[in-house]
């Protein structure tokens, strides 16, 4: 077996790292979507300022 019991933790905590790639993904899709429809340029902008302080604190996790 590839993954060794041991290493079930470490495996884990790459699913969760990458969903919440996946996340930040979609949220950018959906505000690229309903730009048009919504006035959220505000809120994209807290939005981008939040992922900014994220990256500077935690840049593994993003």
């Amino acid at each position: 077996h590839f993954f060794r019991s041991n290493r079930r933790p470490i495996f884990i905590f790459v699913i969760i790292l990458n969903s919440f790639k996946i996340l930040s993904l979609v949220r950018t899709y959906f505000i690229v979507k309903f730009q048009k429809y919504l006035c959220i340029e505000f809120l994209w902008i807290k939005l981008s300022l939040f992922t900014y302080i994220l990256e500077a604190k935690c840049p593994e996790i993003i």
